[in-house]
């Protein structure tokens, strides 16, 4: 649904990703984010602790060969953050920096409570209408995902 939801340049950019990166449609591994009280999820919210997620799903992976690639959809996405809570654009950086694409997606009423619920800043800029969460769908393909993290394993990370 990505592909029709941002204007006709994100079609061709998401249909060409979809294509030639990703090797076409076929199942992937979803991440997802438990941000709920007492999760061990939000003691691995970091540039390495995602790096580890990755690891991981990567070794998934290995063992799966018919698995095209990892996604997920979420606000954290948004290169919004980069200026806004600077701390979060890693989760942005990190796919994107390493050969996965972001793609804007539907914006729910939950996403931008999500988006506000942790941080005085972001629902000030809102409030003011200088920001609206946004929600990026996040695609790593399997043969980006599996070098990049053949690359950390060799740098010792």
């Amino acid at each position: 649904r990505f592909l029709v939801q941002n204007g006709m340049g994100q079609f061709i950019r998401g249909a060409l990703f979809i294509i030639f990166k990703l090797g076409g449609l076929g199942p992937m591994y979803q991440m997802h984010f438990d941000s709920r009280r007492g999760s061990m999820s939000l003691a691995e919210f970091s540039a390495e602790g995602w790096k580890r997620a990755y690891m991981r799903m990567a070794d998934m992976l290995a063992l799966n060969p018919y698995i095209k690639g990892v996604f997920g959809s979420t606000w954290f996405g948004d290169p919004q953050l980069k200026r806004i809570s600077p701390k979060l654009s890693f989760v942005h950086d990190l796919v994107v920096d390493n050969g996965g694409a972001l793609f804007k997606t539907v914006t729910s009423e939950s996403v931008i409570k999500d988006a506000l619920m942790r941080s005085p800043t972001r629902r000030k800029l809102h409030e003011q209408g200088s920001y609206t969460p946004t929600c990026f769908i996040g695609i790593w393909p399997r043969k980006v995902l599996m070098t990049w993290v053949e690359c950390m394993r060799k740098e010792g990370l």
